[in-house]
């Protein structure tokens, strides 16, 4: 099954399988426009509602410190970024979705000073459908959240934290802002651009187009089922 880290090996048409294997690139059966239908549909009823409401929902997709990022690292951007939404807006909710390794998180230290702010166990996609616009420290939660066409601010600088990020030039950058699928956010100053942006729905904000390789995973994941039943058919395994 495909993941957006296969990226770069596909692109470089990178081979690992023995050649007389019949191979298949699948994507992955999650994306699939038969069942994300409805969290489309709810989602986009969701944002339309946008002016006839009081609050903004707004869901955050953290990450805790680690082997990617350190102690300091998270409590910065945590703070950066409850201080941002609450210099912004007067009402709202900050949905906060833990990584499920983070169990020692700096929002548990600031949660009782900010009662905006909801710490959840919901499934990405059931959230994401109640809220205005996602913040992410990168996570793959993007891609949950890009299927669903809710906006993503991706706040993260993969100069200062470059493990397991893509070399481009003489910097590094995100596999989701390669695919196209956020507002890249390196510090707080683009962060709280791009926040005042969505929040008055400023219509010069643009985000990159999709790259062709997101188009071509959501289309085969679209298909898996077709094609796994032709394989073993032809195999006479059904």
């Amino acid at each position: 099954m495909g993941h957006p880290a296969d990226y770069l090996e596909i692109d470089e048409e990178n081979e690992f399988t023995s050649s007389d294997l019949e191979k298949v690139f699948t994507g992955h059966p999650k994306y699939s426009r038969r069942w994300l239908k409805k969290y489309k549909e709810k989602a986009n009823s969701f944002r339309s509602s946008f002016t006839e409401r009081e609050e903004t929902n707004i869901l955050v997709i953290s990450r805790g410190y680690g082997s990617y990022i350190d102690e300091e690292s998270q409590k910065d951007l945590v703070e950066a970024t409850v201080q941002v939404v609450d210099k912004h807006l007067s009402n709202y909710n900050l949905f906060v979705k833990k990584h499920p390794r983070e169990t020692d998180s700096h929002w548990d230290k600031i949660a009782d000073s900010y009662p905006s702010i909801k710490i959840i166990e919901e499934h990405i996609l059931d959230i994401a459908c109640k809220v205005d616009f996602a913040i992410t420290f990168w996570s793959s939660g993007a891609m949950d959240c890009a299927t669903l066409e809710v906006p993503v601010i991706e706040f993260y600088d993969p100069n200062k934290h470059p493990k397991q990020q893509i070399p481009q030039e003489d910097s590094f950058t995100t596999i989701y802002r390669k695919l196209g699928l956020v507002y890249a956010a390196n510090d707080k100053n683009d962060f709280e651009k791009f926040v005042s942006s969505l929040i008055t729905k400023d219509s010069n904000i643009s985000s990159e187009r999709p790259h062709a390789f997101y188009h071509d995973l959501m289309d085969r994941s679209n298909l898996w089922e077709e094609k796994i039943e032709k394989i073993l058919a032809v195999n006479n395994l059904i």
